[in-house]
């Protein structure tokens, strides 16, 4: 047993190396589910680690399914510097393209909108499954990639920011005129 998973997970993830914008991985004929390469992609579809608070961000996952499996997916994490989970989120999500699970290769797309993450690093890591049934290549606690993103989104610079700052619909009206006056007299 680890004695801090926290700590463990955090140096683990963490890394002074420079990261790459595509991470590849040697066949292993013995996976019947395996992980090929995944990238990080810009808006234009470029190469990229560093990206703008104000641009998407693309993660591309290319993959082999070596026998027909009952069904499959893709899971992309995004952790902070410090080992915290950001996110977790798969393919059969919300997706009902992939269905199909045949023998082939594969690519599944991942885009994360602009104004979404908040300004730091951050580590990917990925998995492919069959949901509920079997993890063929897990890399779910493994540094894939690393990437930045920067910028000021509120142009405040004593504005406290969390770890997600998407930009929610609000909806604010008028609902009185008088009613400020009321509440002031009494």
């Amino acid at each position: 047993m680890i004695d801090n998973a926290r700590a463990t997970i955090s140096s683990y993830l963490s890394s002074e190396t420079e990261s790459e914008a595509i991470a590849e991985f040697d066949a292993a004929p013995e996976i019947p589910a395996q992980i090929m390469r995944v990238g990080l992609l810009g808006d234009l579809g470029d190469h990229a680690t560093e990206f703008d608070i104000n641009t998407a961000i693309t993660i591309k996952t290319q993959y082999m399914l070596r026998p027909d499996l009952s069904t499959h997916r893709v899971g992309i994490n995004i952790w902070s510097e410090d080992g915290t989970l950001i996110l977790e989120t798969a393919s059969s999500g919300r997706s009902e393209s992939l269905t199909e699970s045949e023998r082939g290769e594969y690519s599944a797309t991942l885009t994360i909108p602009a104004n979404f993450l908040a300004p730091g690093q951050y580590v990917v890591s990925t998995y492919l499954d069959e949901q509920n049934i079997k993890v063929h290549d897990n890399r779910y606690y493994e540094r894939i990639l690393r990437f930045g993103v920067s910028g000021n989104p509120f142009h405040s610079p004593e504005r406290r920011r969390g770890l997600l700052i998407y930009p929610f619909n609000w909806e604010t009206a008028r609902t009185s005129k008088t009613q400020l006056a009321k509440e002031t007299v009494d």
